[in-house]
């Protein structure tokens, strides 16, 4: 894919960007702008069970494909790692993994540029990632799919304490104006 993607013409097949990827959400598919892709070829479209890898920026983030709702493909700036058939990894965890301090640090030390930090796919396929027992994986991923479910919950109670106060501030702003 060349050129600037806003110059793509409006179509059905959603285009990934690194906006549209979060460690705590996944790929926001609604959020994706639609395109007809570039080129002559069929692209590769995005599959249940690919990761997702942001390659730019200070927090590179991998999320794992677990819905496909119509067609997509990645911007550039994206990597798609798919897993062979019968890993010993899971994507999943995967995912889990390369968002962890240890993966982290090592991307970040190994990222080339001076203003816009850039992860290199050698840097990626060089990525030492400890592979635990399936069982051990797939408790890590209920782990931390926990984790990501408190997050979100505790975040919805700070919001909503937060509009409680805002709520009684108006209000008592509202009594001192009418001089109760």
């Amino acid at each position: 894919m060349r050129g600037a993607i806003d110059d793509l013409p409006a179509g059905e097949v959603a285009l990934i960007q690194m906006r549209d990827i979060s460690a705590e959400s996944g790929v926001d598919w609604p959020g994706a702008i639609k395109v007809v892709p570039p080129g002559k070829r069929l692209p590769d479209f995005l599959q249940l069970g690919d990761v997702v890898f942001t390659t730019r920026g200070v927090r590179n983030v991998a999320a794992v494909v677990d819905d496909v709702p119509g067609p997509g493909i990645c911007a550039p700036n994206l990597f798609v790692i798919r897993l062979a058939k019968g890993a010993p990894c899971l994507p999943g965890y995967l995912a889990w993994y390369m968002n962890q301090r240890p993966a982290q640090s090592y991307l970040q030390r190994s990222a080339t540029g001076s203003s816009i930090l850039n992860i290199r796919r050698e840097v990626v396929e060089m990525l030492a990632v400890p592979i635990p027992r399936l069982q051990e994986q797939e408790a890590i991923i209920e782990l931390s799919n926990a984790a990501r479910v408190e997050r979100r919950l505790l975040h919805n109670l700070i919001k909503n304490r937060d509009q409680q106060l805002e709520a009684l501030a108006l209000g008592l702003a509202g009594s001192a104006e009418a001089g109760l």
